[in-house]
């Protein structure tokens, strides 16, 4: 126990025994021997002030103030020195006695060694009517600026915020020299706005403390308990650098290195503990967090095994060590911490938690059910398999789970908050009113059930006077939470309390300068008020925090819907990088021109706005095309039949040039600095791939929705990607609602999501539509947030998300996606493309048009392009490149001298299969067998080959085509095989033939028209590459090539091609691949979906 602060013996040296005994105890802190001594004394003399004074502050040392306050009173009686008076404060402050302790104060000289005192008063007693008149008296001397800044203090919280600052300008000249009123005079100050003076009060404390390690220490601790940690860390790391073995510096920072995103502190600070031998339980559980937050694979399994080796519960964070191993990719290592957890309940949870993190929540139910089959009341197992059922859409399943929990624990706050969480997307309003109410009334200080609460007064019953009871609930266990007073503020304007709402919304702007959120507030609350004009003042301000210009309504009303708004910019960018703005359209919407508008008008001047309509019924696409007369960015395209916006945009980007792709709805407006600020801040982090930034709804009325967490959130539209996104991870998927969501995670997962950046800038204003598709109908945003058929997708591509996550997915979807490889619902899909029961099978189709041509003899002219001279004449009639033909006839003795041919030649029959009977000489040897043929072993092989005897081909010898140079190294030229619906490519088998004796050399690859790897098997008992190849240099001569075939023949056909020295060269056609045999179901599906009609173009 530390003793007194004023520690004087006011006796001389002939004491009683009673008196020496006491002291001798006492000075050796043995307080139960010094005790009876003391009483003693005082049985003999009640008033001895020596007695009175040491057992007072034995009292104190041994934590029993109130009888030190009875003691003190006593002494005081009889001799009311201000040291007593002090220690009576001292203790009175502890046991709670504020009258006595402010009589006590009411009668002594209070001086500047004083302020550690005061500071105990205020935070003890404030909310008491006599602490609160003590402070507030006019008359405290201004060399005490604790008072002083108590004062202001209470200036700021009844509104009067220019009094508060006036206080604090008198306190300019005066020095804080105490510890608590530096940490009080910065808060008050930062509550005002007076961030400078804040931060020089900062700067001159430090300075006075410079040489004095033991004030350094307690002001890190101080800081710490502030949650001041940035600075806490700061002070820390200064005393370590004087004492390197300081355990208490080298303590706080495990703790701020693990609480905060600076886990390299809680490392070091761990290993330095460590090599002294002081390290404490809860310095290994802080190690090991942090490891898993920075992480450090070695220092991730060092704390996990010490961990193992004490025996101690840690679950969560072996658990939590695992996940995020698994998520780094280090499966060994993963595997190794298993094994130190072999054969325990908390292996199976881990195997379960990683089939969850994979996407494979059905393997987890699996293991789950197995492990409660034997352990039903294990709280970890229940929990697991309600979250794996909860990720999966069941949450009436997933409900009784936490139930469960609850029966073994109705105070497991994760089974409470997570059932709440499912319910409230399932169950009536009238139940989910029943259980959230139940909650708050249970658990009043738990901020997550207030808020659900009040966002269903708000969004439900519209009940102000009800959710003004919430908030003042809320603001009574959290007083500073800025969610709590910005709603404080509304709901007493939606009341019609102006005065009150613009009170505590202007100490808000004082306390959170910064705050966007508090900014949109204040705007709804002028326009509440019927001020307009300082609506759109605070909506200026809030855009001025990010560098942006203020906007301006052309109403008359000041209204700040988007066909008002315009930006008054003057500084334009020219940058040679070109962006690409897709906006879709669907009818004529009278803000098209207002949303045209604010993308032309961009100060980042070299965009392309790519309009494309979704085959609108009405004269929308004519009207566009007037308006691309106007400016030459604009481009105009109208889809062949309406599909839905991601549809559109999914053509849009397809046709986009840019070297950064963005998008924008027809009916809102964005800041014009919007894309400015965008691409500056993709420059300024090169590894980024994305950026979003935030937006907030105004209905027709210009008011601001504010729902649930406020007014602001991220934009989807405002995505702003680099090109080689759509190159890696494809297109939207083609959905009528909830694309661009699942795009972004996508992004995320893929990519990781620091590599998406989502910057709080309130750059577009939206209209809020009831009859838009998040607006209102049945896929609306509501009260419940995300549900429905939503949530159901949501829980579905999430699941897909953790397979990418884990490397298992690939994330590419092609612009026509045939094969989701997610589940979605019924309503959502657009109905294009992807493949359902009763549409067609390929290989069924294939295996009909075999049978239809070539025994029923279907009268197709198409089929007579089968044999090799008849595709290659049709193609060359076609204006296309083909390989040279040295040489055709019937008959095998006609073939001529090799002398008379060029020393690389292929000699093949023009009809045949698989390479039989196809010789690629070089130079005498055939480079597929690697054997050497004269002209008369090829007659004798060619001869006597039984399908050439029976069908008497015609035997053709064509150039022996190179490859292109980057590929000389393969020997023969690539062969791209593409299947083809007319035009439309839907997928290119790339062969390269090594070898025919063995055929394992030789390499098969699948891709769809972009180059992308399919992402699923094609052939069931081939092996596919899944190490992408270069894309060939006459890809696009190759593409035009094929789509020019595939036109004109108007059907299902493989066109196969060749990437060779001299560009794409055709080869031949396959209208029958494989006879229909060999291909997977995902093949048969996938391809499927493109067969329309009887030969697979209507």
């Amino acid at each position: 126990m530390q003793d007194h602060l004023f520690m004087r013996w006011p006796f001389k040296k002939n004491t009683t025994s009673n008196k020496d005994e006491a002291r001798r105890h006492y000075n050796s802190k043995n307080y139960d021997e010094a005790e009876p001594f003391l009483e003693a004394m005082l049985s003999d003399n009640a008033n001895d002030l020596w007695a009175l004074d040491v057992l007072s502050r034995l009292f104190m040392n041994t934590a029993r103030h109130g009888e030190a306050v009875v003691l003190m009173q006593r002494a005081i009686a009889s001799n009311p020195k201000p040291e007593y008076l002090r220690r009576l404060i001292h203790a009175g402050c502890i046991s709670g006695d504020c009258s006595i302790v402010m009589r006590a104060a009411s009668r002594i000289t209070w001086t500047s060694t004083d302020e550690e005192l005061l500071s105990r008063m205020f935070e003890t007693f404030w909310h008491e009517q006599s602490c609160r008149a003590f402070f507030l008296q006019s008359n405290w001397d201004m060399d005490i600026p604790f008072p002083i800044f108590v004062q202001a203090k209470e200036h700021f919280e009844s509104g009067d915020v220019e009094g508060g600052i006036e206080l604090l300008n008198s306190l300019m000249s005066r020095e804080v020299v105490n510890e608590s009123t530096l940490m009080f005079a910065r808060q008050v100050c930062e509550s005002l706005g007076q961030i400078e003076m804040a931060h020089n009060l900062w700067v001159n404390y430090l300075g006075k403390i410079d040489g004095e390690l033991s004030k350094k220490r307690s002001l890190a601790k101080r800081l710490k308990h502030a949650k001041r940690f940035d600075e806490s860390a700061q002070i820390a790391s200064v005393v370590l650098q004087e004492d390197p073995n300081d355990l208490q510096m080298l303590e706080i920072l495990t703790e701020i290195g693990y609480r905060t995103k600076t886990p390299q502190l809680a490392l070091d600070a761990y290993h330095r503990l460590n090599e002294l031998g002081e390290v404490k339980l809860y310095h290994l559980r802080r190690f090991a967090n942090a490891a898993i937050n920075h992480g450090s694979v070695q220092d991730i399994l060092l704390a996990s095994k010490r961990l193992v080796e004490l025996g101690v519960d840690a679950k969560a964070t072996i658990r939590n060590s695992y996940l995020k191993l698994c998520e780094l990719g280090q499966k060994e290592e993963a595997e190794h911490l298993l094994g130190l957890i072999e054969g325990t309940l908390l292996e199976t949870d881990l195997m379960a938690a990683r089939m969850l993190e994979e996407g494979d929540a059905a393997s987890a139910l699996d293991i789950l059910d197995g492990a409660l089959a034997s352990h039903s009341e294990s709280i970890s197992f229940l929990m697991r398999k309600g979250i794996a059922l909860e990720s999966m859409g069941k949450l009436e399943d997933a409900i009784r789970m936490f139930e469960r929990v609850l029966e073994i624990n109705k105070n497991h706050q994760s089974a409470l908050q997570r059932r709440l969480k499912c319910g409230i997307k399932i169950w009536s309003e009238e139940k989910y009113s029943f259980e959230i109410t139940k909650a708050t009334k249970e658990f009043p200080n738990n901020l997550n059930h207030q808020f659900a609460r009040l966002n269903f007064v708000l969004s439900v019953l519209k009940d102000f006077d009800l959710a003004l009871e919430i908030v003042q609930t809320c603001l009574n266990h959290h007083p500073n939470n800025q969610r709590s007073q910005l709603y404080f503020a509304l709901v007493n304007s939606w009341l019609g309390n102006h005065q009150t709402a613009r009170n505590t919304i202007s100490k808000c702007l004082v306390r959170w300068p910064e705050s966007n959120d508090v900014y949109i507030t204040a705007s709804q609350i002028e326009k509440n008020a019927g001020q307009a004009q300082m609506q759109i003042k605070h909506i200026n301000n809030m855009l001025e925090l990010h560098g942006l210009a203020p906007v301006t309504s052309t109403s008359p009303v000041n209204a700040i819907t988007p066909r008002y708004l315009s930006t008054d910019v003057s500084k334009f960018v020219d940058d040679d990088r070109l962006v690409s703005i897709i906006m879709t359209t669907y009818k004529r919407d009278p803000l098209l021109d207002s949303a045209i508008a604010s993308i032309l008008n961009q100060t980042y001047r070299n965009v392309e706005l790519l309009i494309v309509d979704d085959c609108s019924p009405d004269d929308n696409f004519t009207y566009l095309q007037t308006l691309k007369q106007t400016d030459d960015r604009i481009r105009v395209f109208q889809m062949n039949e309406n599909g839905g916006t991601y549809l559109a945009k999914n053509f849009g980007i397809s046709q986009a040039n840019g070297t950064f792709i963005g998008f924008m709805d027809s009916d809102d407006y964005c800041h014009a600095q919007r894309i400015e600020m965008q691409v500056d801040s993709l420059s300024s982090n090169p590894e980024a791939v994305g950026i979003t930034h935030d937006y907030f709804r105004i209905d027709e009325n210009s008011d601001v929705e504010f729902r649930g967490i406020g007014a602001l959130r991220m934009a989807c539209i405002s995505l702003l990607i680099r090109r080689e996104v759509v190159d890696e991870i494809g297109y939207f998927d083609s959905l009528r609602v909830g694309a661009d969501t699942e795009y972004i995670e996508r992004i995320e997962a893929y990519y990781g999501n620091e590599r998406r950046l989502r910057m709080s800038v309130p750059s577009m204003f939206m209209m809020l539509h009831n009859s838009s598709l998040t607006g209102g109908g049945p896929f609306h945003i509501s009260w419940r947030s995300v549900s429905g058929h939503r949530l159901n997708h949501h829980c579905s591509f999430r699941l897909w998300h953790k397979k990418i996550k884990s490397g298992i997915a690939s994330p590419y979807l092609p612009r026509r996606l045939s094969i989701r490889p997610f589940e979605v619902p019924d309503a959502m899909k657009s109905k294009h493309h992807v493949w359902e029961t009763g549409m067609p099978l390929f290989s069924e189709m294939i295996r009909k048009r075999n049978h239809d041509w070539w025994k029923a003899k279907k009268p197709v002219w198409q089929k007579k392009l089968s044999p090799k001279l008849a595709g290659r004449s049709f193609v060359e009639d076609l204006g296309l490149k083909v390989p040279v033909l040295y040489w055709e006839g019937k008959e095998c003795q006609d073939i001529p001298e090799l002398a008379q041919l060029p020393r690389n030649f292929v000699i093949k029959p023009e009809k045949g299969w698989n390479s039989n009977n196809v010789y690629c000489m070089k130079d005498g040897m055939d480079i597929l067998t690697h054997q050497a043929y004269t002209r008369e072993h090829l007659v004798r092989a060619l001869s006597e080959d039984e399908f050439i005897r029976q069908n008497q081909p015609i035997i053709m010898i064509e150039e022996l085509l190179e490859p292109e140079p980057k590929q000389l190294s393969d020997g023969l030229p690539r062969d791209f095989k593409f299947y083809c619906f007319g035009e439309e490519i839907a997928m290119v088998h790339v062969a390269l033939r090594k070898s025919e004796v063995n055929k394992s050399l030789n390499e098969h690859q699948y891709y769809d028209e972009n180059f992308k790897l399919m992402p699923g098997k094609i052939m069931e008992k081939r092996d596919q590459g899944q190490d992408p190849i270069q894309r060939p240099d006459c890809w696009q001569e190759m593409i035009e090539s094929v789509r020019t075939i595939g036109a004109a023949l108007g059907m299902y056909m493989r066109i196969d091609m060749f990437a060779t020295s001299r560009g794409a060269v055709f080869g031949e056609f396959t209208p029958t691949p494989h006879g229909g045999n060999g291909y997977t179901e995902y093949a048969d599906k996938y391809l499927g979906s493109f067969w329309n009609g009887e030969e697979g173009v209507q």
